[in-house]
């Protein structure tokens, strides 16, 4: 069956289709947009993450992208804080 044939079954009414969409899925997540989020944790959260001495990995929980920070990548980002 498809997706119209189930439509009209469930329905259960005469329908007419005027439009036909091809559905996508794109998650909107990039490298700026974990960045805006790191820098939304604040300057004294990032200085700790910082002094644990650690890269950190952050992965959509949509479409499981990792996005990896190195120190100097977090130094650079509270550099840009200030």
């Amino acid at each position: 069956m498809t997706l119209e044939d189930i439509l009209k079954k469930t329905v259960g009414l005469p329908l007419d289709f005027t439009d036909r969409k091809e559905v996508l899925y794109s998650c909107p997540c990039s490298r700026e947009r974990i960045i805006r989020a790191i820098v939304a944790l604040g300057e004294k959260e990032i200085k700790d993450i910082i002094e644990k001495g650690e890269e950190i990995e952050i992965q959509c929980e949509f479409c499981k992208n990792l996005f990896i920070f190195s120190l100097e990548e977090l130094r650079s980002i509270l550099e840009n804080m200030r």
